[in-house]
């Protein structure tokens, strides 16, 4: 949940800058099963064995070697925006479909998986870390904030009575009343 205005319009930035991935927390999983590397030579016909965030703010892959085994890092699913029609790409398709297979609602692949490989393996380099790029969201998950610093309160309904409904005089008239425990 937003815990003040955004600093600058998060959409505009991934759109003028032709973007495929742009994501506020990074790393946000690990991937160690030796089948993905299987199911990326398959359809991508490589394999990447690592993920980093380079200093420029965009993912950067190791490719496997014949005898390496992935440990692969994702991006956090918390908040991202995506190009979908490049997820939609034929040879991306292929992979997220042998990815899922028989696992349609299991949580064995990780969505974090199939939201960082195609986007690393299409081009890196329009895979853009939020804050790296000057966009400041202040997204409160599970205590964290934008996934870098732990909040003081691990509940938004604690932050919005604490918080929120004191300092953010546009969200309080806004959201004042919808922001409730139901139960």
């Amino acid at each position: 949940m937003a815990t003040k205005s955004f600093n600058v319009d998060p959409m505009k930035v991934f759109i003028e800058n032709d973007l495929n991935l742009m994501f506020d927390h990074f790393p946000g999983g690990l991937t160690r099963m030796n089948e993905i590397k299987l199911k990326m030579m398959d359809a991508y016909g490589t394999a990447i064995c690592r993920v980093s965030l380079n200093l420029n703010g965009t993912l950067e892959a190791d490719i496997c070697g014949p005898d390496t085994n992935p440990s692969i890092r994702q991006v956090y699913g918390f908040h991202h925006i995506t190009r979908l029609d490049m997820y939609r790409n034929e040879t991306h398709q292929k992979f997220l479909k042998s990815m899922v297979s028989d696992y349609k609602f299991s949580r064995r692949w990780d969505d974090q998986l199939a939201v960082t490989v195609p986007a690393v393996i299409e081009d890196s380099s329009k895979t853009w870390d939020h804050r790296a790029h000057g966009v400041h969201l202040g997204l409160h998950h599970n205590t964290m904030i934008d996934g870098k610093e732990r909040g003081e309160y691990y509940s938004y309904l604690n932050w919005w009575a604490n918080m929120g409904k004191k300092n953010w005089t546009v969200a309080r008239a806004m959201c004042d009343g919808l922001v409730v425990d139901l139960g």
